[in-house]
């Protein structure tokens, strides 16, 4: 998230600010001493090195990278005085040293779990930065872009080949308590934005087809799910003219409830079940970017 934060202010707005010295070769780092280059890429610079060096070794972004101690966890002071700086060599004694070894087990704790959400915050962040450092580290940017897709290619692109297998619709259906369909449109969403990145990789029918099942082609019945939109849509919705069993345009509604184990339901006279038939804002300012999307990968 700070790496694709960094990315967007300076690709937005410039920053040329330059009050840091920073040297990844010697790992020093001097405040107050401008070295010639912005601060904001050294800093995006920084945090790149760090994500790809997680995809390097384990293939996705950690949970984090934290101490493994109470009394090092309130250490005050230059952080490079945490640690030796030596390799943990668990034959040695403790603060005992033989050359670059050191037998103190004073180093950070890699946490790291199989989370989809913090590994595509990880590729995101890698692509950020690919786009930034060119022109400033191009080996580093190239090796960034390599990583994402790479990592978007073993994970998500199987992930949207298993979706294809799950139901005929091949979009995300929601199994919970609450119909799917901001699901299905965040999920075109993502691969709009994939598509315009890497077109080779994610087509644009993995766009269009939320908008589909949007329109009709859904279990339950084939009333799209967006109000006045299309030739048979939803009009006896909760909204805020719910008691008058009316419906107002261009609202969305949450869509098919799956009941368990696999029944699927959307009451099409019964607007009270907000689970399927509430107006949601939300899910509406969604559909409105998808539908801009669709309408702009259509006409090209």
């Amino acid at each position: 998230m700070t790496v694709s934060g960094l990315v967007s202010t300076w690709e937005t707005f410039r920053p040329q600010r330059d009050q840091t010295l920073v040297d990844q070769g010697l790992r020093f780092v001097d405040i107050h001493r401008p070295d010639g280059k912005p601060d904001l890429l050294q800093q995006i610079e920084h945090g790149a090195l760090q994500i790809a060096a997680q995809y390097r070794s384990i293939g996705r972004l950690v949970r984090g990278i934290v101490d493994g101690e109470l009394h090092r966890y309130h250490h005050l002071g230059d952080a490079s005085t945490q640690a030796d700086n030596l390799i943990y060599d668990p034959s040695l004694e403790p603060h005992e040293t033989n050359g670059g070894r050191s037998g103190t087990p004073d180093h950070r704790w890699v946490f790291t779990d199989s989370s989809p959400f913090s590994n595509y915050s990880g590729i995101g962040a890698l692509a950020a930065a690919s786009r930034a450092l060119q022109g400033f580290n191009h080996s580093l940017a190239a090796e960034c872009l390599a990583l994402a897709k790479k990592a978007y290619a073993e994970k998500y692109k199987a992930e949207l080949d298993g979706v294809l297998r799950q139901n005929p619709y091949g979009v995300p259906i929601a199994m919970r308590g609450w119909a799917g369909n901001s699901q299905v449109i965040g999920w075109a969403t993502t691969n709009y934005h994939l598509h315009k990145a890497y077109p080779d990789l994610v087509g644009t029918d993995l766009v269009t087809r939320g908008l589909d099942y949007l329109f009709g082609t859904h279990p339950a019945h084939n009333y799209s799910f967006v109000s006045a939109v299309g030739n048979r849509s939803k009009h006896l919705v909760y909204g805020n003219n719910r008691a008058d069993f009316s419906f107002i345009a261009g609202g969305v509604v949450p869509g098919v409830l799956i009941l368990k184990p696999d029944y699927p339901e959307n009451m099409d006279d019964w607007p009270f079940l907000w689970g399927e038939n509430e107006y949601v804002i939300g899910i509406g300012a969604s559909y409105i970017f998808l539908a801009h999307a669709a309408q702009e990968l259509l006409g090209e």
